[in-house]
């Protein structure tokens, strides 16, 4: 097995190197139409011969994990021994368990899209130049991970296992028997993480391979742009759907009651999401405007940066995390080039061919969607980079501000807060400007609906915060410990509920705009065709992003929890009094104690009765588990929902504290937590239309025209309630083109960016 997994993987290697090769020569070739056309047909077929071959490794990897061979050392260091009924998924997790499984992952994505592409440059002639480039980089990419999991020192994938670790049976002996797949990632959501992650770094790289093409190529029609759309919105959407799926693995495995914890590997995903946002609504704006073309090419690249930052911060081992793989020098040196190298080239080229990409839109007023559009990218970037610095500071040298220090969550929320909450609401104005000036009058008719349904919805949410976040705010002060400590870092109680408040403002008018834009979608249309999909995948993702505004307030800022300690009688199997915290009461039911089947794995399970308000909830059951080859311990927490917060309690085992027998646990409430799960899957959702809605319009040959409206308006100079150019010049106004119903119509042509 290790000696044909190297074989196909150094044959994966040497045919992506001839893709590569040939691919070039297609591009920058002298020869006629015909070689070239050849060329770029050998290039395909080498492409996909890397691609299967890389395939094929992966494979091997998964059957060996399935079948439980040991001749591969990856293999027993990342198989897993779980009875569950998902067991043969946490095996083929054991995939990406390790840095060199998740490099060859990463490689086979990257080589997929780049024989996708170049299938493309081949069909399409008119672009084959910029497929064909594109292409290249792409495999480029896809080569560099390969070569990476070949030659990285002492850690080759398809390394025999050394045979002091087999005994005569072949049984695993000595260190080898406790190597395995960590029990914390035998969840189901955790096998989902990281291979949607992979994608989203595999998509996410195409707009920078692109960009660079269009230098190379000198495309000044932005049939780049057109091209790369698709590939931005999708890496967006699985980024985003693994950063999620990550939250739910901590919020449920973790035990301590959170989903986000400002990790270093956290904020490593994170950074490459930021950047997408960034693309994705430059991109759009670039196909459906003609906005910022430079700028835009500038994102890709930027955000090409910031994928390889997070590899880089997860494989180099420089940042210590409890996410991160162990360090490794080859491997930092790899991502450390592709982090600086591409991107600064890819700079470097955009400067000195700036001219190629003049800006054919300008901001003509700071009251316009292309102006705000410009400032929401602004801030989300400088954020990211801010995040990246304060992620690196740690590994920093000296004379560099912060070098050395290692900064905690409540550092992070205190700058993300306000950022989060300027930024949606720069988000929520969006939708009320129209591209180039909107008039007092025609802003005021637009804003006056979603104010009133603002106001409702926020009147709500003010009562809720007096009800139930106030209390709990000011029940933890008096509590003291480590619990209050953080709410007094996060500033002075005037300042913190008036963010919090200031939040609940946002959220609630982002709320309303994205309703009534879908409400006047729906009434009046938006675009022709499949484009309607693209505002109204907008409109949700916008509403989404409310909800999980309004719970990151409620479960990061309010939270209220409570240590307990129950004397307990092992004799009679019982436990004296209940726990109470907030309107729940916990009473003590039994306990019990099981061993797995693999004869490692044991289970302190105990049972509580669960009361709100004194109504029953029924029987929960946290536990803890002890891991008998490396004696660690687990907790799994029990999670009771409610619609406006969420009962969260840890077991944490029998334990003896002044001489008494006690049942140790912690419980804690988390308010509007629900509002974050359901707005996260309203995010997928609203980012999935508008993939969907653009691969529509590029397959009806609809990317890159601009907004559906009438010939004359589209050849008019108003713009939302502004006088034409020949008006304000004292000449003859635009006919029926200034009247309401004209206007209107405009409006709704260009109310919406089709992300």
């Amino acid at each position: 097995m290790p000696t044909l997994g190297t074989t196909l993987l150094s044959l994966g290697f040497v045919a992506l190197l001839a893709a590569i090769a040939l691919a070039i020569g297609t591009v920058l070739g002298s020869a006629g139409e015909d070689t070239r056309r050849r060329r770029a047909q050998c290039a395909c077929g080498f492409g996909w011969l890397g691609c299967a071959a890389l395939a094929a490794c992966l494979i091997l990897l998964v059957w060996c994990f399935l079948v439980g061979d040991h001749s591969i050392r990856y293999v027993v260091y990342y198989r897993s021994d779980s009875t569950s009924a998902m067991a043969w998924l946490y095996q083929v997790s054991g995939l990406w368990g390790g840095r060199e499984g998740s490099l060859l992952l990463w490689g086979w994505l990257e080589s997929a899209i780049g024989a996708f592409i170049l299938t493309r440059a081949v069909r399409d002639g008119a672009n084959r130049q910029l497929h064909g480039g594109t292409a290249a980089l792409t495999l480029a990419l896809a080569a560099l991970f390969s070569i990476g999991v070949l030659v990285v020192p002492g850690s080759q994938l398809f390394a025999p296992l050394p045979s002091e670790y087999l005994d005569v049976e072949g049984n695993l002996t000595g260190q080898a028997a406790l190597w395995g797949l960590s029990s914390l990632l035998e969840h189901w959501a955790m096998v989902v993480h990281p291979p949607l992650l992979f994608m989203g770094y595999a998509a996410m790289t195409i707009p920078a391979a692109y960009g660079a093409a269009a230098l190379v190529a000198g495309d000044v029609r932005n049939r780049w742009v057109h091209c790369c759309l698709p590939w931005a919105i999708g890496g967006w959407l699985f980024l985003g759907a693994g950063i999620g799926m990550g939250a739910v693995w901590a919020y449920t495995v973790l035990g301590w009651g959170g989903f986000w914890g400002w990790d270093p590997v956290e904020n490593a995903s994170l950074l490459p999401w930021l950047a997408g946002v960034a693309l994705v609504h430059s991109l759009g704006a670039c196909d459906r405007r003609g906005l910022f073309p430079r700028w835009t090419v500038a994102v890709a690249f930027i955000a090409l940066a910031f994928v390889m930052f997070a590899a880089f911060v997860t494989r180099s081992g420089i940042i210590g995390s409890v996410h991160a793989f162990d360090g490794d020098v080859a491997s930092a040196w790899l991502f450390c080039l592709l982090m600086t190298v591409p991107p600064g080239l890819g700079l470097l080229g955009l400067w000195a061919n700036c001219h190629r990409f003049g800006n054919t839109v300008s901001i003509e007023s700071f009251v316009s969607k292309a102006a705000l559009l410009y400032l929401n990218d602004v801030v989300v970037l400088g954020f990211a980079v801010l995040l990246a610095y304060l992620v690196l500071a740690p590994a920093l040298p000296a004379p560099l501000p912060f070098a050395g220090r290692t900064f905690s969550a409540d550092a992070y929320g205190a700058i993300a807060r306000p950022l989060g909450v300027l930024y949606l609401g720069l988000v929520a104005m969006v939708p009320l400007v129209g591209w180039r000036c909107t008039s007092p009058g025609t802003c005021w008719r637009r804003v006056r609906g979603p104010l009133v349904l603002a106001a409702l919805i926020f009147g709500l949410l003010l009562v809720n915060f007096c009800v139930n976040l106030l209390p709990a705010y000011d029940e933890t002060l008096v509590s003291g410990g480590a619990a209050a400590e953080s709410l007094l870092a996060g500033g002075p109680s005037w300042y913190y509920h008036g963010l919090a408040v200031a939040a609940f403002l946002v959220s609630s008018f982002l709320f309303a705009t994205a309703v009534f834009s879908l409400v006047h979608l729906v009434r009046h249309g938006g675009g022709y065709g499949c484009s309607r999909l693209g505002p109204a995948g907008a409109a949700v993702a916008h509403g989404a992003l409310a909800l999980i505004l309004v719970g990151l307030v409620g479960s990061t800022m309010y939270v209220s929890s409570k240590s307990a300690q129950l004397p307990y009688d092992e004799s009679s199997n019982t436990a004296e009094g209940t726990v109470e915290l907030g309107s729940w009461a916990l009473a003590y039911e039994d306990s019990r104690t099981v061993i797995e089947a693999n004869r490692t794995d044991l289970f302190s399970t105990a049972y509580f009765a669960v009361t709100e308000n004194g109504v029953p909830r029924g029987i929960i059951a946290p536990s803890v588990q002890l891991i008998a080859t490396t004696q660690q311990h687990q907790l799994h927490a029990a999670v009771v929902s409610a619609p406006l917060e969420d009962l969260f309690v840890t077991y944490q085992g029998v334990n003896t504290v002044d001489d008494r027998t006690v049942l140790m646990l912690d419980v804690s409430i988390h308010p509007l937590v629900a509002s974050v799960w359901a707005g996260f899957a309203l995010l997928m959702l609203g980012t999935l239309f508008a993939l969907l809605g653009t691969m529509l319009r590029r397959n009806a040959g609809e990317l890159g025209k601009p907004e559906a409206i009438s010939g004359k308006l589209a050849r008019s100079k108003m713009d939302d309630g502004e006088p034409s150019r020949s008006e304000a010049s004292g000449g003859e106004p635009n006919g029926p083109e200034t009247s309401g119903e004209g206007q209107e119509a405009f409006e709704r042509g260009g109310s919406h960016v089709g992300n």
